[in-house]
């Protein structure tokens, strides 16, 4: 019997009309993957298209061929399949996959999350792997298209972001062999490295140090918080993918487990970021919320009152500490 590669691999082979979409707000993972599927199958001739509702983040400017990318499909166009990436919720590739599916094909779905429900026909999973880009080259490989410099930059680009330049702990030796791979190519680590990690505009240098000095850290020391209202955005000219890795520093602080990032998007609601060092399940406390993500980083949205929301998610980030350190000291200082 075929696995599911070989499935989708057969599927893409005889579709002509083909959408890619990477999750809303996307991270250079979504974008990286779906962005460079979308170029495989236009080199191989097919009619391709790669969108995503939220549109390219400046930050995100430097994939190659980050101008391919649309944030509108014609209502009346109809695809022999979509290929979904980087998410295993429907609800995150946008309102465009609200209601009848039937113009967007076979429903494909290619991730490396843990998945709850799936919403797909066709389904590539490994939550083993570090990131989607992974499981893209795969299927780049199954369908023998040619790897060019520039899908190879993207790919790179996807795997070094969420591995966190290769610090996090979903790096394993597959990820660098991986890496590895795509550097026999034209691709430099350091164009890499600069475009995500050394190029902050003053604006998010700004909000981050506002942000920071909303910091909490519990009385235990095992988690921390910042905040970043709505008037903050405003006040700065800030625009939401200027908030990528905020939630990174209050967990690089010495002794914090769980770090939480509380959004306010001026709706009566808050999107939360959560990060673990790798002892806490961030996933099992997003789940809680009608969210998900991974052990390490998660997400979700919550309604209601800035202290109400914050008193929630701190009582479970705090049930959820004592459970996994029962038997320590820390549970005495919660």
């Amino acid at each position: 019997m075929s696995g599911p590669l070989e499935n989708i691999a057969h599927l893409l082979r005889k579709s002509r009309k083909i959408l890619v979409v990477g999750h809303l707000e996307p991270d250079c993972d979504a974008l990286g993957s779906s962005l460079s599927l979308a170029m495989a199958l236009q080199d191989a001739g097919k009619e391709a298209v790669c969108y995503n509702v939220s549109g390219l983040p400046n930050t995100l400017a430097f994939l190659k061929s980050s101008n391919r990318l649309v944030d509108r499909v014609h209502p009346r166009k109809k695809f022999d399949c979509t290929v979904f990436c980087d998410s295993p919720t429907l609800g995150r590739f946008g309102s465009l996959f609200e209601g009848d599916l039937s113009r967007f094909g076979v429903r494909v779905l290619i991730d490396h999350h843990v998945a709850q429900k799936l919403f797909a026909d066709l389904s590539y999973l490994d939550s083993d792997r570090a990131s989607c880009a992974e499981l893209v080259l795969d299927l780049l490989d199954e369908l023998a298209l040619p790897l060019t410099d520039d899908i190879a930059f993207n790919l790179y680009a996807a795997i070094v972001s969420d591995t966190g330049s290769f610090r996090y702990s979903n790096t394993n030796r597959r990820a660098m062999e991986t890496a590895g791979r795509l550097l026999d190519h034209d691709v430099s680590p350091w164009d890499v490295a600069y475009n995500l990690f050394e190029s902050r505009s003053p604006i998010q240098m700004r909000l981050l140090a506002e942000a920071m000095a909303s910091l909490e850290i519990s009385d235990c020391g095992r988690y921390a918080s910042v905040r970043v209202t709505r008037e903050m955005m405003q006040r700065h000219g800030a625009e939401e993918y200027m908030l990528d890795r905020f939630v990174n520093y209050p967990r690089s602080i010495a002794g914090v487990e769980v770090a939480i990032l509380m959004r306010e998007d001026g709706n009566g609601e808050y999107k939360i970021s959560f990060r673990s060092k790798g002892a806490v399940d961030v996933n099992e406390i997003a789940r809680k919320f009608g969210g998900g993500g991974h052990h390490n980083a998660a997400g979700c949205r919550i309604e209601g009152s800035y202290e109400d929301v914050h008193r929630r998610l701190t009582t479970e980030v705090e049930r959820t500490l004592k459970r996994r350190f029962e038997d320590s000291s820390l549970h005495e200082n919660l």
